[in-house]
């Protein structure tokens, strides 16, 4: 069987590696996999047994079982192609509810209001998507890259505690700026270090924060697990508008334990949370992990949760969508 991936572009990305590990693990189980993007090659993943197709306006996709288009600006182009005997719309977040997309989200809507299944990462969006565009849906899930993010050999939580943040400061609904505030904060009070890690380069704002020990720019995944294995804790201070980062369940898998906001896409993750945007509830969290001391205890249901958020288990979830749809 044939199954297309459609991307917006090559660059690495968290919605980028989950749609790759999603078709290299297909690959793996027998099937014809190609990736289609309107950018050059990737470079930043391994892509085993994975054809590439550039397509600068996808116009020319190539004709298979299944498309599966994976950002609003490939939906239209292949749905109107007629190259697929399925296409699937797979979401990794409503982007019209994104506050940059303002401008533009009566396009997106139109995009989501196509007669195109929806396959989405997080259980919350199943309501939005279908009060607001009657869709079809099923929920996937999320995955942890096992190959990549892993615990080290031994952990040590000794002082100063290292704090990872990751994703671009200029992108709000990330929250970096949030949990710098939050950290400066217990800087202040505690022995800690600040490690960043994001796709942009460092901006003079961040910079005049004064907050960042060490920055860290465009790492790879294998280069991701050996920054959040050097690390201790980490915040994840994401607004209601993201997906379904993967940063907090990286880190966790490399024994470094994530603090979460409380939006409707962390709901599951047995995490200590904090109020979205609430920088002094944010400072109070941390300060009561530090107190506690007792860091392991946070680890105790470590193999439940590798278990449940593995790759095996949601290709088994996304076969079984194929199956439903197409019969095969």
């Amino acid at each position: 069987m044939k199954i297309v991936y459609i991307l917006e572009g090559s660059d690495l990305s968290g919605g980028a590696k989950v749609v790759l590990d999603q078709a290299q693990e297909l690959s793996r189980r027998g099937y014809d996999v190609y990736i289609v993007s309107k950018e050059d090659r990737i470079l930043w993943h391994p892509m085993v047994n994975l054809k590439f197709i550039k397509s600068s306006d996808l116009k020319d996709l190539p004709e298979a079982d299944i498309g599966i288009a994976t950002f609003w600006t490939t939906v239209i182009p292949a749905y109107e192609s007629g190259k697929f005997k399925k296409l699937f719309h797979f979401c990794q977040g409503y982007e019209g509810s994104f506050p940059p997309y303002e401008k533009i989200k009566k396009e997106i809507d139109k995009a989501y209001s196509l007669p195109v299944p929806k396959i989405l990462i997080a259980p919350y969006l199943k309501k939005i998507i279908e009060e607001n565009f009657k869709s079809k849906t099923y929920v996937l899930g999320q995955f942890i890259d096992k190959k990549n993010f892993y615990p080290p050999k031994e952990k040590k939580f000794k002082e100063p505690y290292i704090f990872s943040v990751v994703g671009p400061y200029e992108v709000e609904l990330k929250g970096v700026k949030d949990a710098l505030k939050a950290l400066k904060i217990i800087k202040e009070r505690y022995p800690i270090k600040i490690f960043r890690a994001s796709t942009f380069f460092i901006s003079k704002e961040e910079q005049d924060l004064n907050v960042v020990d060490a920055f860290f720019h465009h790492l790879y995944p294998e280069e991701m697990g050996n920054f959040y294995r050097f690390c201790h804790f980490h915040i994840q201070a994401s607004h209601k508008e993201e997906g379904f980062p993967l940063p907090p369940l990286e880190a966790f898998a490399c024994k470094t334990y994530p603090l979460i906001s409380d939006i409707p896409s962390f709901v599951e993750l047995p995490f200590i949370r904090f109020k979205e945007k609430d920088i002094d509830d944010m400072v109070e969290k941390i300060k009561i992990l530090l107190e506690g001391k007792n860091f392991e205890k946070y680890f105790e249901n470590y193999d439940e949760i590798m278990e449940e958020y593995s790759l095996e288990k949601v290709i088994d979830r996304l076969e079984d969508i194929f199956k439903q749809e197409i019969g095969f």
